[in-house]
């Protein structure tokens, strides 16, 4: 504790009573060495820490600076490919529009006939009339037009039996029911049919007009059918190409005369075929030689684009990176190594611009010299005769179309009618089969009634007359329905004196009253709107 003691005042007194002793009189510090640096090349250079801790993973680092400057650099190049790809698309532009108006390729088919002597036609079929022929094949085997009519047929049966037999049905329960009021007379009081079914009457009539309407348009699919399926047989048949070579060398027989067959008529036609032979000829070359040229040029800028993605400056941009500004400079300079490949690019533009003008020129004179001989003449012809034949079977396929489509309407129509009959055919039902519940009721309360009102006959007495014969009776008087039920109410009065009505009132039968009447048309409208129109 003393110890204790004496450090604590120690302490005391150095903190609170102590002199601080100035700077200048300390003594001097002498700075330690802790760490020596190194760079870390001198690192990787010894052998032993290589083999520790591996190659040096730092000589592949590119600074940001470069990273930047490589990227301009591959923007230029970018922008150099684009230009070069727009400047090869903008030709071959020019030169589809230079052939296109000058009509080259349609033409130069005609030219080269009549040079070869061959304007009897070709068996290849036109390129519309061979997709109608494929479209049609695909739709035929899908569904035939001859399936989709006899479908057609069968469900028109079966919604005019459907609607028939409603009838039918309708006119046997009117039937019955005023064959039990004949029978029972006042007796039957079951109110007529006429008045209840007035509904379904108008429906079932309304049903039978549109059904009879969507017949006659039938029969008008089928008369346009009639008319082209000899046609759409023969398009879908291989005989068509026959058809067409025989269009196209159609008069070309025996179609010479002695005008024709002038000889020195015949030296000015060969030598008129040779000269359009060397047209044909030079313009094929030329056209050649366009083709030659476009593969040429596909092929220089898949090396422009292939040279363009191997290139890398970013050693260069490396070593000049501590200077500043040389970007420019540096770029130019290694862009100019794509010199070579713009140079080929442009000489292919150029080399297209002159084929261009020649094919002009010569394409000219094939027209002035071709079109004015017996050649020419022939091919229009036969140009003629193959635009006729074609005309021929499009006016085919458009009515072939026309009649699917009225097919389609007509099967639709006639789903929706089968429907609406069948709706038709329920009520019919329900109704006849709830009259024939209440007849039977009342046929058997009328045959309860008329067995009641039979009289009994009197007992049998022999009065005297005093030895005189009795005097016959009057023979009895024809007795009606209503003297009879006038009858069995005189068995149960209490006054027998009561005579009944004369008979000559009741001399014909009952009428039904008014209000039994049809009604008239105007009473309700027939529900035709609700279907749709027949098909056309």
């Amino acid at each position: 504790f003393h110890i204790t003691k004496n450090e604590a005042q120690r302490e005391n007194d150095l903190i609170y009573n102590a002199v601080l002793p100035s700077p200048e009189t300390l003594p001097q510090i002498d700075k330690a060495t802790v760490a020596t640096p190194i760079t870390i090349q001198e690192v990787y250079a010894s052998p032993d820490v290589q083999k520790v801790i591996g190659v040096d993973l730092f000589i592949r680092l590119i600074p940001l600076s470069v990273h930047e400057s490589a990227s301009v650099y591959s923007e230029e190049k970018a922008k150099l490919v684009r230009g070069e790809v727009e400047k090869a698309d903008n030709a071959e532009v020019e030169v589809k529009s230079a052939l296109d108006a000058l009509g080259i390729k349609q033409g130069l088919v005609r030219y080269r006939a009549i040079a070869e002597g061959g304007v009897g036609g070709e068996a290849e079929l036109p390129v519309e009339v061979r997709r109608w022929k494929e479209d049609i094949a695909v739709m035929e085997e899908r569904e035939s037009v001859d399936s989709i009519m006899a479908e057609l047929t069968r469900m028109k049966d079966v919604v005019r039996r459907e609607l028939e037999g409603v009838n039918r049905d309708l006119d046997a329960e009117s039937r019955e029911c005023e064959a039990m009021r004949v029978k029972y007379d006042h007796l039957w009081t079951q109110a007529p049919s006429a008045a209840l079914t007035k509904t379904i009457r108008q429906d079932l009539k309304a049903h039978l007009s549109t059904l009879d309407a969507a017949a006659q348009s039938d029969e008008q699919v089928v008369k346009l059918w009639d008319s082209v399926k000899g046609e759409i047989a023969l398009l879908l048949s291989p005989e068509i190409e026959d058809v067409f070579r025989a269009s196209t060398e159609k008069g070309s027989a025996g179609s010479e005369n002695l005008l024709d067959l002038d000889i020195g008529n015949e030296a000015r036609d060969d030598e008129e075929l040779t000269k359009i032979r060397q047209f044909v000829d030079e313009i094929d070359e030329r056209l050649g030689r366009l083709n030659k040229i476009q593969h040429e040029r596909g092929q220089v800028l898949k090396d422009l684009k292939d040279k363009v993605q191997e290139d890398d400056v970013s050693h260069l941009l490396l070593l000049n990176r501590r200077n500043t500004g040389v970007e420019t400079t540096l770029f130019a300079g290694e862009l100019e190594k794509f010199r070579p490949y713009q140079q080929r690019l442009g000489a292919t533009v150029h080399h297209e611009q002159v084929i261009l003008q020649e094919l002009g020129t010569l394409w000219r004179g094939l027209r002035d010299l071709a079109g004015r001989g017996p050649g020419a003449k022939k091919w229009d012809e036969r140009e003629k005769r193959k635009k006729d034949t074609v005309r021929r079977f499009s006016r085919a396929r458009d009515v072939y179309m026309e009649v699917r489509d009225g097919l389609a309407k007509g099967l639709q129509f006639y789903t929706e009618l089968t429907e609406l009959a069948a709706v038709l055919r329920r009520n019919a039902n329900k109704f006849t089969s709830e009259r024939n519940v209440e007849r039977e009721a009342l046929a058997s309360q009328a045959e309860t009634e008329r067995r009641l009102a039979i009289p009994k006959a009197p007992p049998t007495s022999t009065p005297s007359y005093g030895g005189k014969p009795p005097v016959p009776p009057p023979p009895p008087k024809p007795s009606t329905g209503l003297e009879s039920s006038l009858a069995s109410m005189s068995l149960h009065s209490t006054n027998p004196s009561v005579s009944s009505p004369p008979a000559r009132q009741w001399t014909s039968p009952p009428q039904a009253p008014q209000h039994y009447a049809p009604p008239t048309p105007s009473q309700s409208a027939p529900p035709s709107a609700q279907y749709p129109p027949p098909p056309p």
